[in-house]
C-alpha cells in the first residue's frame, strides 16, 4: 500500500472518530475527471547487512493509566515514525484506545486514540503492521464557526514563508486551528481556516516553524435560484451549443457556480446550474462549458421514494447489459425512479442514466440515510453497466462485534466456511453490494449498529466475486470522558 493510500485511510479514520461512523454511500454520480495513475517506483535493492551482536533492548516503561488521559501538542511531537504502540503509550504516559482495525491479506492498519474526550486535545495515530506511520494532533474543539476574511486581493498578497502571526495580522484576525499532522519525522503540517458568514473559506498549511507552505481559497457556491428547469428544454440542447442558446432554451440565466481561467482567457471553463431551489427536492440542470460552448450536460430529477423495495434475490439475478425493461421485469417491483441523465455527446449510445428503487430520500450529502434500503442501477446507451445495493436497516446484527471475533475471520478463505460464519457468534446483514460491467464485484456483511453523528461499534467483511474474504474492519466505541 502506498503512502498516499495510507494517508487517506488515516484521515478517514480520524474523521470517523471526530464525525461519527458512516458507511458505504449511494449517491447520484457527478462526473469527475479520471485521475492520472501514480507510477509505482522501482524498489532499490537492499544490501545484505553485516551481522552485529544483538544489543540488550532498553525496557519500555508500561503506563499504569488507561485512556482517557490528558495529552498535549508537545507530547505529540515526541512520537516518531516507526514507533511501536508500546513506545507510543510510554511517551504519552497512558495506554491508547484502539478505535479501528482494517486488515487485508497484505497489511493490518490500526487507529489509536489518546485524550480525555473528543472535545479536549486528542492524539490519533495510524499504525501499519504495528509501526506508527501517521499521527494527528487535534486541539480543543473550538466553538468559533466564523472569522474575518478580507477581500481576495489581500489573500493573493500572502506569500510562502510568512509566519502564522504575520498572516493573522495581514488578514485582520486569528484563524481557527483545525489540526496538525505528520507522516515524516522531518515534517509537521498544521492547518488553519479563516471563514466568513457566507462560508467563503481560506485554508492555510503551516510548517513546524509556523511558516506558510500552501494556501487554498474556496468561494462558497452561490445559492441556486432560477426559473424551473424542464427536462424537455434540457433535452433540446445539443453538445457544442453556445451559452446563449442554452439560456434561451432554459428560459432564464443559469447561476455560474464554477469558473476557471485558461492561458489568460477568463472564464474559459465554466459550470452553470438551473434549479428553482437549492434542494434535492427540486429538478436541477447542470451544464459544463468550455470556451462558452457546451461540453457536458446533466439533468438531476427531484428525489422520490418508490412504492416497493426489490427483493435481494431478484437483485442478484440481474446481469450487465440488460435493458431497463428487463431489469424492471425481474425486480417485480414496479417502476423505478429516474434520478439522473448525463451525456457528453448527442449520440443516444452515450446517454447515461440512473434509476433507483428505495424507501428513503437521500440526505443532504447525497447518501442513503441510516435505516434506508436502496437499489441503484446505472445504464449507458440503455444497457445496464452497474448495480448497487445498500441496506442500512438497523441493527445489522443481534450481537455486538468484537476484535476477538474479527481475529477469528480468515482472509483468503471462503466466506461461507464454518470458521468465518461463526466468528462473531451471530449472523451479519448484507449491508452493501456492487457489480459492474468491468468485472468488479464486492459485498459487505456487517455486524453492530450505525447511529447518526455518533461513533458506534461496527464491523464488516469485504467479499469478492468468488466469495472469498478479502478484507475486514472494525470500529469501536471510544470510552467516555471523566
Amino acid at each position: 500500500m502506498n503512502g498516499k493510500s495510507t494517508h487517506q485511510i488515516m484521515m478517514f479514520a480520524t474523521m470517523l472518530v471526530l464525525a461519527g461512523c458512516g458507511g458505504g454511500s449511494s449517491s447520484t454520480p457527478t462526473p469527475t475527471p479520471t485521475p492520472t495513475p501514480t507510477p509505482t517506483p522501482t524498489p532499490t535493492p537492499t544490501p545484505t547487512p553485516t551481522p552485529t551482536p544483538t544489543p540488550t533492548p532498553t525496557p519500555i516503561p508500561t503506563p499504569t493509566q488507561n485512556a482517557p488521559c490528558q495529552v498535549s501538542y508537545e507530547q505529540w511531537k515526541q512520537l516518531q515514525i516507526d514507533d511501536s504502540l508500546a513506545l507510543s503509550n510510554s511517551k504519552l504516559s497512558c495506554n491508547s484506545f484502539q478505535s479501528t482495525v482494517v486488515e487485508t491479506a497484505d497489511s493490518k492498519q490500526t487507529t489509536h486514540i489518546w485524550g480525555v474526550n473528543l472535545l479536549e486535545p486528542t492524539i490519533v495515530v495510524q499504525n501499519l503492521n504495528g509501526k506508527l506511520k501517521n499521527k494527528v494532533f487535534i486541539p480543543i474543539k473550538s466553538n468559533v464557526t466564523t472569522t474575518c476574511l478580507p477581500a481576495k486581493d489581500v489573500i493573493d498578497r500572502l506569500f510562502l514563508g510568512q509566519t502564522l502571526a504575520d498572516v493573522s495580522t495581514k488578514l485582520g484576525c486569528s484563524g481557527i486551528y483545525n489540526y496538525s499532522s505528520s507522516s515524516s519525522n522531518n515534517r509537521i503540517s498544521s492547518y488553519y481556516t479563516w471563514i466568513n458568514a457566507n462560508h467563503d473559506n481560506l485554508s492555510i498549511e503551516f510548517d513546524a516553524n509556523d511558516k506558510l507552505v500552501e494556501k487554498n481559497y474556496v468561494k462558497s457556491s452561490p445559492e441556486i435560484s432560477t426559473c424551473q428547469p424542464v427536462y424537455d428544454q434540457w433535452n433540446k440542447i445539443k453538445i457544442k451549443d453556445p451559452y446563449s442558446t442554452i439560456r434561451n432554451e432554459m428560459g432564464c440565466e443559469g447561476v455560474l457556480t464554477q469558473s476557471i481561467d485558461n492561458n489568460g482567457v477568463p472564464n474559459y471553463f465554466t459550470i452553470r446550474e438551473w434549479a428553482k431551489q437549492d434542494s434535492n427536492s427540486e429538478d436541477r440542470a447542470i451544464f459544463w462549458l468550455e470556451n462558452n460552448l457546451l461540453k457536458y450536460k446533466q439533468f438531476i430529477f427531484k428525489d422520490a421514494k418508490t412504492t416497493c423495495i426489490p427483493d435481494i434475490q431478484n437483485w442478484q439475478k440481474l446481469t450487465v447489459n440488460m435493458t431497463y425493461d428487463q431489469v424492471r421485469t425481474i425486480l417485480e417491483c414496479g417502476d423505478g425512479t429516474l434520478q439522473m441523465l448525463y451525456t457528453t455527446s448527442d449520440d443516444a449510445a452515450a446517454l447515461q442514466s440512473v434509476y433507483t428503487w428505495k424507501n428513503v430520500l437521500i440526505d443532504d450529502n447525497g447518501n442513503v440515510p441510516i435505516g434506508g434500503v436502496s437499489s441503484q442501477f446505472g445504464f449507458v446507451g440503455g444497457k445496464l453497466q452497474e448495480k448497487e445495493y445498500t441496506n442500512y436497516t438497523q441493527p445489522f446484527s443481534t450481537c455486538t462485534p468484537t476484535e476477538m471475533g474479527l481475529n477469528n475471520i480468515s482472509i483468503g478463505k471462503s466466506w461461507t466456511s464454518t470458521e468465518n460464519q461463526q466468528a462473531m457468534g451471530c449472523n451479519p446483514a448484507l449491508s452493501y453490494a456492487l457489480v459492474n460491467i468491468n468485472g468488479g464485484a464486492v459485498k459487505q456483511y456487517s455486524w453492530g449498529t450505525l447511529v447518526k453523528d455518533a461513533v458506534t461499534t461496527r464491523a464488516y467483511v469485504s467479499v469478492d466475486a468468488e466469495g472469498i474474504v478479502r478484507g475486514k474492519y472494525i470500529s469501536l466505541t471510544p470510552p467516555t470522558g471523566k
